[in-house]
């Protein structure tokens, strides 16, 4: 069984990095006044434990930046941090904090995985959510050329990605664009 995987670029990653490191310094500035407000020091400890695990989250962040930018792999510090700073929240009773923030880790998983589209025999693969199948017959067309790949659906759907040179160079144009024509055929 023949399969062509294709690692597209993630348009939400921006976006979702601006809101995160807001979400942090609000969280911040929330422990802080937490610290400054209360007068119970079991409270007080675990909120200066959720700050310090904040600032260390954007710390590690922005060297994992400068680790991506040089093709290492880094972790997920933004949403551990969430994950403990919502235990925080819901030792200190505000459970409302709590769900915001586990809600933002799962959504920090789920944005910053790769997204692969796939394409077989039995169809195309879109890692949408939920992930989707086209099927080959509500495909009009399929192609690769010059490292953009273009998906034309029947209902009028196009779907165009920039694909990485090095993924280019590794898959062969002509080989793809037939076995693409191969199964609109059948």
């Amino acid at each position: 069984m023949v399969n062509y995987s294709f690692e597209i670029p993630n348009e939400k990653a921006k976006i979702y990095r601006i809101i995160t490191m807001l979400m942090l310094l609000i969280n911040l500035v929330a422990f802080v006044f937490v610290v400054s407000k209360s007068w119970l020091d079991l409270i007080k400890w675990i909120a200066i434990a959720g700050g310090i695990v904040n600032i260390i989250a954007v710390i590690i962040s922005y060297k994992k930046d400068d680790s991506v930018k040089k093709g290492k792999a880094g972790f997920y510090a933004i949403e551990t941090a969430f994950i403990f700073s919502a235990l925080c929240w819901a030792l200190i009773g505000n459970f409302f904090a709590s769900v915001l923030l586990l809600l933002f880790a799962v959504f920090g998983f789920y944005t910053n995985r790769k997204f692969i589209i796939q394409f077989s025999e039995e169809g195309i693969s879109y890692p949408s959510f939920p992930p989707k199948l086209f099927l080959w017959k509500d495909v009009e067309q399929a192609l690769l050329k010059d490292d953009i790949l273009t998906i034309d659906l029947k209902d009028n759907r196009l779907l165009q990605f920039s694909i990485d040179k090095k993924l280019g160079a590794v898959v062969d144009e002509d080989e793809f664009n037939q076995f693409c024509s191969r199964q609109m055929i059948t």
